[in-house]
């Protein structure tokens, strides 16, 4: 793994650049770096060097060193932005498009509930809370931008369950060796559940003494994101059947308002992973999972 380094070369006292506003940190420079590509072009060292106004030493290492973590690549003019640095950023644009989107749902169904409501993406094998809406004060120690072992979080596996089942089926072998609650289904047999009634579920298994159900928002392309809800593992049956339909009714919402979006699945089929799948529809269906 590739560590950005600070050298004593980094840290003298040079002329002020023209771009680098003073940064001294590593983070400073590699971000000045990576700014100087803000018309697309391909830049040389010698170009680097010039709009950053840093030392040409300092820019070939940083560069070489973004070029190790993808963020920047080689070609034949020089450097260009990687891969990579265009993944998160369309990451993170997807992202923020969802949560505006969803917003307004997510808040109607926190009313409702008066539990935390959480809004979800994945990112390879893991979660990423993209917004939480409820007390500031609470007993759920999640955070938006945070992150979980999806196979983990009820919020997660709503995620995987939609995923093409080798996907989910490869997350799960990765886990095997992971210990999990006493008692506790298998993770086949969650994640088959949750494909089957649109439904995933999580007693305790990310934070003990939690309860969690979830749903994913599904568009004509696939899985865009998930909805959980997330109240004490003492939280009777009832409840949590509740809790279950006011995530799956909210993602149906905010689907609604995607483009193009899935119908409102009221029979029929809905897109799973790899294709169209017939799915339980009625509430006393799938809140057979729980």
């Amino acid at each position: 793994m590739t560590v950005l380094q600070n050298t004593p070369e980094d840290l003298e006292m040079d002329t002020v650049p023209r771009r680098s506003g003073g940064h001294r940190s590593v983070l400073g420079r590699a971000a000045v770096v990576i700014d100087a590509f803000d018309d697309g072009r391909a830049l040389s060292l010698d170009d680097l060097t010039a709009r950053t106004g840093l030392p040409r030493s300092t820019v070939y290492r940083l560069a070489e060193q973004l070029r190790d973590v993808g963020w920047i690549e080689r070609v034949s003019a020089g450097y260009r932005i990687g891969l990579r640095l265009f993944e998160v950023g369309g990451l993170a644009a997807d992202a923020a498009r969802l949560r505006a989107q969803a917003c307004t749902w997510l808040y109607q169904a926190q009313q409702q509930c008066a539990q935390i409501v959480h809004l979800g993406i994945l990112d390879g094998d893991e979660v990423v809370y993209i917004d939480k809406v409820g007390p500031a004060r609470s007993d759920v120690p999640t955070r938006i931008g945070g992150r979980l072992p999806a196979y983990r979080t009820a919020i997660g596996r709503a995620l995987l369950s939609a995923q093409p089942e080798a996907t989910w089926r490869r997350v799960i072998a990765d886990a095997a060796t992971i210990p999990t609650r006493p008692g506790a289904p298998s993770l086949t047999s969650i994640l088959e559940t949750a494909r089957r009634t649109g439904i995933a579920t999580d007693f305790g298994d990310s934070v003990s003494g939690l309860a969690c159900v979830a749903a994913p928002i599904l568009s004509s392309s696939g899985v865009v994101g998930a909805v959980s809800i997330t109240g004490p593992g003492s939280t009777n049956r009832a409840t949590l059947q509740a809790h279950a339909r006011i995530a799956r009714q909210t993602a149906e919402s905010i689907a609604s308002r995607l483009i193009p979006a899935v119908p409102a699945s009221r029979g029929g089929t809905r897109r799973v992973g790899d294709g169209q799948e017939s799915v339980q529809t009625d509430p006393a269906d799938y809140l057979r999972a729980l």
